[in-house]
C-alpha cells in the first residue's frame, strides 16, 4: 500500500485536528530560530548551549593555528567553527533579552 503526501492544506488540516483533540494549544517550537538558515544550523539551534560551547572548544583544540595559521585548518572545520559561533550568538542575545525583560519588567517579592 502506497502512502499518499499531503499537500500544505492537508497538513495544516491534520494539526487543527491533532490541537482539537489535545483541548489546548501546544506551543511546537520554544526558541525562535531565524528563518533564512542552513539545515545545519537548524539542527545546531536545536542543541542546548552548554552542548555548543563544548563542541567549540573541542574543535579548537583539536585543531591548532601554531603551523599554518587559519590556514592549517581544514575548510569544512572552518565553517563548523562559523556556525557554532553564529548560533552560539544568537543564544547568547536571546538570553541576554530574556535576562534585561526579567529584570526590568519583572515584580519585586520584595515590595
Amino acid at each position: 500500500m502506497k502512502a499518499k503526501v499531503l499537500n500544505e492544506d492537508g497538513q495544516k488540516a491534520v494539526v487543527e485536528m491533532v490541537d482539537k483533540s489535545l483541548g489546548s494549544e501546544m506551543e511546537r517550537n520554544p526558541v525562535e530560530i531565524p528563518k533564512d538558515i542552513s539545515l545545519k544550523e537548524i539542527k545546531l539551534h536545536k542543541q542546548p548551549l552548554h552542548k555548543l560551547v563544548s563542541e567549540l572548544q573541542d574543535i579548537r583544540s583539536r585543531h591548532s593555528t601554531k603551523n599554518g595559521g587559519i590556514r592549517g585548518i581544514p575548510s569544512s572545520v572552518r565553517n563548523r567553527i562559523q556556525r557554532l559561533e553564529k548560533v552560539i550568538n544568537y543564544k547568547v542575545d536571546i538570553l541576554q533579552k530574556a535576562i534585561s525583560e526579567n529584570e526590568s519588567g519583572g515584580t519585586s517579592e520584595e515590595s
